[in-house]
Parts: C-alpha cells; sequence; structure tokens
C-alpha cells in the first residue's frame, strides 16, 4: 500500500540553466517561508500530534507521534481495516518496529538527525530547497520544493509547498515521488500532506492536536516484549525494497 512510504514527500523540479528574475523571486519566497517555519520550529524541543492517513478517502491508519529533539520518535497506532495496533520508537540508536499481533520485533539503525529525518517529522529546515545527500550504500537521494503560496485549510492558514523526492539507485533504477505539503502558518507545523495522479487516486496525511509539552526521554526507550520474534537488520545491507521505504516510519 503506498500510505507505508509516509516519508516520499516530495517535490517539483526547478528548470535548469540560467535563472531569471523570475526564479530568483521565487527563489527569495521559499527561503523566506522556510525561514519562517523553522524560526517557529526552533522554540519547540518537544510535542505530541495525532495523525489520520486516508488512501482513496478511506481511513486506513490513526494514530499519535511523540518526537524529542534531535532524533527521538515515537508512533503509537492501528491499521484501520487490520484493527491491528502498530509501536515504532527511536531510541537515538535504534529503531524498533513492534507488531504484536504477531509478536514481531523489526530493529533497525535509528536514522540520524540529519535534514532527510528532519523532513519525516515534518521538520523543515531552510537548506532543503535544494537538497542531495549521498547515502553510504552509494544511493542518493535528492529534494526540490516549489513554494506555492498560502493557503486556508480547514480554516487553517498554511504555507504550500509542491516537493519532489528522488532516489538514484543506478543511473538505470531511478524512483520519483510527489506530494504537497501544507504547514501551519502559526505553528511550522505540518498540518496535511497530499498526493494522487486522480480524485480516484488519493493520497492524504492529517495531523491533529498538536501539543508542544515536555516528554521524558523514557518515553522512547523500547523494551523488546517476552516470548517476541527479533529481525535484526542493523547489520543487513540495504535492499531496493528497503532503499525505496528507507525513511518510513509507518511499518
Amino acid at each position: 500500500m503506498r500510505w507505508l512510504n509516509y516519508f516520499i514527500i516530495v517535490f517539483l523540479f526547478f528548470s535548469g540553466g540560467a535563472c531569471s528574475s523570475a526564479e530568483n523571486k521565487a527563489d527569495s519566497s521559499i527561503s523566506q517561508a522556510l525561514t519562517e517555519i523553522a524560526s517557529k520550529q526552533s522554540t519547540v524541543d518537544s510535542y505530541t500530534v495525532d495523525m489520520e492517513v486516508y488512501e482513496n478517502n478511506a481511513l486506513v491508519f490513526i494514530g499519535t507521534n511523540k518526537y524529542k529533539k534531535p532524533n527521538l520518535f515515537r508512533r503509537e497506532g492501528k491499521l484501520v481495516e487490520e484493527e491491528a495496533t502498530v509501536v515504532v520508537i527511536s531510541d537515538g540508536t535504534y529503531k524498533w518496529t513492534y507488531y504484536p499481533f504477531a509478536s514481531m520485533v523489526i530493529k533497525e539503525m535509528a536514522p540520524p538527525s540529519s535534514k532527510e529525518f528532519l523532513l519525516t517529522l515534518g521538520i523543515v529546515d531552510v537548506e532543503l530547497k535544494n537538497y542531495t545527500e549521498k547515502l553510504e550504500d552509494g544511493t542518493t537521494v535528492s529534494y526540490q520544493i516549489d513554494f506555492a503560496g498560502k493557503e486556508k485549510i480547514d480554516e487553517t492558514m498554511c504555507y504550500v509547498f509542491d516537493t519532489e523526492k528522488n532516489i538514484e539507485i543506478s543511473k538505470n533504477e531511478v524512483y520519483h515521488f510527489y506530494a504537497r505539503l501544507f504547514i501551519n502558518e502559526q505553528t511550522g507545523q505540518v498540518h496535511k500532506i497530499s498526493s494522487g495522479k486522480s480524485e480516484k487516486d488519493t493520497f492524504e496525511i492529517i495531523f491533529k492536536e498538536y501539543a508542544p509539552q515536555k516528554i521524558e526521554d523514557s518515553v522512547f526507550q523500547f523494551n523488546i516484549p517476552d516470548g517476541a520474534i527479533v529481525n535484526d537488520l542493523t547489520a543487513t545491507k540495504s535492499t531496493t525494497s528497503e532503499i525505496k521505504g528507507r525513511f518510513d516510519f509507518l511499518p
């Protein structure tokens, strides 16, 4: 299911060649918007936020996120159709995905405190407007972003970005992902992420009840349940399917 790649959120390419005055103005607008957002986010060290994921207008996942700088993360939620609970935790060193219904745990290295990781949590870095990262396995991940202005969504005024994420595994294997990102003007937090090729092929993530609050580090610790099967991927080389979803915090 496409929603499993929650963090594939991004971007319409800028045209190449010399920049016109209009392009310079657009770039300035992007920088100003990202700077304003980053300024609002810099005042919050930890928070909780509820989320709902819709595919073709049907609710497929509902849960709550907890985040604490620089890279502590916890998501607890339910796969609606399967009626199954899932827990995902980044303790700063490892990322743990626990499926209670299957008594199974997946252990992976936690994402670093990087621009990529921050974006997956809706934390926008000012320099992300034209960002490329070379991974250890040779994969290139790049982003481009176009500021589309401001729009009121559900009575909430938002910054709007058209985004594209590209993953190049080799010259013959390149993946492109597109989405529109709505960021709350008042809080600087993501309000909604949407994509889709048509009205009958839609995908949305909606964030609600954003609440800055103090969260203890112990919330982000994971203890392997008795009897759970542990699939340890920390020493496993990346595969194509894993690379495509490497920044996904939804199971």
